[in-house]
């Protein structure tokens, strides 16, 4: 689900011309009012749990316990979904941040203490060393999909707003 929206977004153009917000940690994109989104502004805080078939829905891993993700958030360049205002179980259906890890800002075990609590949706591959360049206020040009869009479906989007409808409100 927040993979494929943020895939939709890209493809929509929703993030080309906006400005970012940088600070310590992060590099934080804020559409606000800007998107045009199908729903309310949130999706279900989805986390794929390693070694597990399904994804987890509305509830953060809890890493004392052994739950780790698929796709962790203690590394450079991380890019993951914010949490709605109002919601620390859910994500945004817009706004994002890429995550400005280093080993000296984490716990005993060198991960982030925000790891598990976030919607991973991938990685700065490619110019990662630019990064800690980007000031607050720089503007984003264009985000363009490289390769996958041909993977998303039509259907798929419909049952992303379904499972967003079902969702909602339930921790699992």
């Amino acid at each position: 689900v927040s993979s494929g929206q943020f895939l939709v977004n890209v493809m929509r153009g929703e993030y080309d011309g906006v400005k970012v917000t940088n600070d310590l940690s992060a590099i934080v994109l804020n559409l606000g009012q800007k998107g045009s989104s199908d729903g309310d502004g949130s999706l279900p805080l989805e986390i794929m749990q390693r070694g597990e078939f399904e994804p987890k829905y509305n509830a953060p891993l809890d890493l004392l316990e052994d739950e780790y993700p698929v796709l962790p958030l203690s590394i450079y360049g991380a890019v993951a979904l914010a949490h709605p205002a109002e919601n620390v179980n859910g994500s945004s259906d817009k706004d994002f941040f890429i995550y400005k890890f280093e080993r000296g800002m984490g716990g005993l075990s060198g991960l982030s203490f925000d790891e598990g609590q976030f919607s991973v949706v991938g990685y700065v591959t490619q110019g990662a060393d630019f990064i800690d360049q980007v000031e607050t206020g720089d503007t984003i040009e264009k985000v363009v999909v490289i390769s996958g869009a041909d993977r998303l479906k039509q259907q798929q989007q419909q049952q992303q707003r379904e499972v967003r409808r079902r969702g909602r409100g339930k921790g699992e």
